[in-house]
């Protein structure tokens, strides 16, 4: 299994990877079940995200990180952790 990713880009990008084209939107991830198809991609998934983003279901603050069955309802696979250090 392969992962693919690019971030802090404007554009999408063509790669050749293992002798393979692959186009990489921005700021995505791409996981390659054999290193060779795309079994995922976030920017396929982004559509999905923004929806519930929107509804005011997507974020929650929290001191310290949180247990994703309980965060997520268990059901989804996918949660995404963001910290930041106050100096």
């Amino acid at each position: 299994m392969c992962y693919t990713t690019i971030t802090y880009s404007l554009i999408v990008l063509t790669i050749v990877f293992h002798g393979q084209q692959y186009s990489l939107p921005a700021w995505s991830v791409s996981i390659l079940s054999d290193c060779k198809q795309e079994v995922y991609s976030t920017a396929k998934k982004a559509e999905d995200i923004r929806d519930t983003a929107a509804e005011g279901k997507g974020f929650i603050s929290a001191k310290g990180l949180r247990e994703q069955k309980s965060v997520t309802s268990d059901a989804s696979d996918y949660l995404w952790y963001m910290t930041r250090s106050i100096a």
